[in-house]
């Protein structure tokens, strides 16, 4: 017997797939020689404006980003981009509901700006507006397939909602544009092991340590793979590489343990079981386990 360490909802990647609104903007190459000196006419003046706002959210400096935008929209009131940033900057300083109305004022002057459409999904997800969310999130897949942070966006919501099968088409198709997303990977690996799926798990896994080799997640998930398949030196391996970054791992000494009790090394198993139980005193297992091994070994003397 064995322990499996449960999925902690709020480390999932739910939280990342939903939690960033980014202050992108628009790309452009030339802003350096734009920002110095403020242009006469207003098309440019505003063009400046833009950039100064940019450059200033890019930096955290969110307030003074949004003053040069307004002055950007002031000047220019049909400035997409403009309209956008701003949406942008109110959603990080927490005024979500007040950067929607920004996001829907870009798509109606530029339809085929599909980073909005993920943007206003997001705050509406965000104000608690789920299915409009939803629905903004695919009109920005369908104008850009392979954009990712809504492919990641869609399997947080999807995974929440339990519906797991298209949680995991959509981390597939996020992990397709981003293959080296150490977290993703175990968080796909993560769907597979919940389902089940173990042989599917494992690839999702060691992809993963490719990346982040101190994972003690996917480490420890490796080993309770390998052990519920039988596989005691793989699974100890993995084991003892989880003790190396995290000597305190509970679940990964009760395992040990067992494997030790498996293998009637009663003292190797009443050590691993006693760091365990010292750890959590909760550990009904573990408490078990040391009765069992002291009677043996009482009944053995």
């Amino acid at each position: 017997m064995f322990a499996s360490r449960p999925l902690t909802r709020a480390r999932s990647v739910v939280v990342i797939g939903l939690a960033a609104l980014l202050l992108t903007g628009c790309v452009r190459n030339n802003a350096k020689d734009e920002t110095f000196k403020l242009p006469a006419d207003p098309p440019a003046k505003a063009k400046y404006y833009h950039n100064l706002g940019w450059i200033a959210g890019q930096n955290g400096k969110l307030e003074v980003a949004l003053e040069n935008l307004d002055k950007a929209i002031k000047l220019a009131p049909k400035f997409a981009e403009a309209h956008h940033d701003k949406g942008l900057a109110l959603a990080k300083l927490g005024y979500v509901k007040q950067a929607i109305p920004e996001f829907e004022r870009t798509i109606k002057l530029k339809p085929g700006f599909a980073e909005a459409y993920f943007n206003l999904g997001i705050a509406h997800i965000k104000v608690g507006e789920t299915e409009q969310g939803r629905q903004y999130l695919k009109r920005c897949l369908e104008m850009e397939p392979l954009h990712a942070r809504s492919h990641l966006s869609m399997a947080g919501l999807y995974e929440q909602e339990g519906r797991t099968e298209l949680a995991k088409r959509h981390l597939i198709e996020y992990l397709r544009v981003k293959p080296n997303d150490s977290t993703a990977r175990i968080y796909l690996g993560e769907l597979y092991f919940q389902a089940g799926l173990f042989e599917s798990a494992i690839p999702e896994y060691e992809a993963a340590l490719k990346e982040e080799p101190r994972s003690t997640r996917a480490l420890y998930r490796l080993g309770v793979i390998h052990h519920n398949n039988h596989a005691l030196d793989k699974a100890e391996f993995y084991y003892n590489k989880v003790l190396s970054h995290d000597a305190n791992h509970a679940e990964t000494l009760t395992n040990l343990g067992s494997i030790a009790f498996g293998r009637r090394q009663y003292k190797r198993a009443l050590s691993f079981y006693e760091r365990a139980l010292g750890l959590d005193e909760s550990n009904a297992l573990a408490r078990d386990q040391i009765v069992k091994i002291r009677g043996l070994m009482r009944g053995a003397g």
